[in-house]
């Protein structure tokens, strides 16, 4: 009689080829729960995942649109795309400014700047990307509110610095926040929103 068979294939071969079938922010979130528990990315990393992206990343038509925009009009804010969210009851600003961050961990638009090399401009998805959330009290002045509101929304962006990502958090008292929050419709579209709404 013969025994079951044996499966010989290398685990880490096996952990590999599952890797390889990920998305990249699925593998990006897999890479950052194996760093969490002290296992090295290159063990499972598949070979050909630096060869996957071009050293300069090209835009894309659209991409190319918004930054010829911007370049011409460094000033205008017609491609900022800016929300408001109003939060009633108290609220922890650093776990906030927490959570923000994760988003943009988990998202390469929100890491990607583009920068310009040999006259062209490219993008430069970075794998890691420092989030600040800025704060302002108002001290119950919605005139300052809207003022603080209008410069976070129209304020102009360096696309070649990333994250292209503003927050800024306004205390209006103990009980009363609105958070501010604009993006640059190069990195941008109508979904963004709704995954910062269900994502925060």
């Amino acid at each position: 009689m013969k025994g079951p068979a044996v499966n010989t294939a290398d685990p880490i071969d096996l952990l590999r080829a599952r890797v390889a079938a990920l998305g990249p922010e699925q593998r990006a979130d897999f890479r950052r729960q194996l760093e969490a528990r002290g296992i090295a990315w290159d063990r499972v990393a598949p070979q050909e995942t630096e060869r996957l992206r071009p050293a300069r990343l090209p835009l894309s038509p659209g991409q190319m649109h918004f930054w010829l925009q911007q370049s011409l009009y460094p000033e205008n804010s017609a491609y900022h795309v800016a929300y408001r969210w109003r939060f009633q009851g108290p609220l922890d600003r650093h776990a906030l400014e927490r959570s923000l961050q994760m988003i943009v961990g988990r998202h390469e638009p929100l890491r990607t700047a583009f920068p310009v090399a040999d006259g062209e401009p490219w993008q430069d998805v970075q794998p890691h990307c420092t989030f600040r959330l800025d704060y302002t009290d108002v001290g119950g002045s919605i005139d300052r509110l809207e003022e603080v509101a209008r410069a976070v929304a129209t304020d102009p962006f360096d696309l070649a610095t990333a994250p292209l990502l503003r927050a800024h958090l306004v205390r209006v008292d103990e009980h009363d926040h609105l958070l501010a929050i604009t993006l640059h419709h190069i990195i941008s579209d109508g979904w963004s929103r709704g995954v910062l709404m269900r994502e925060l």
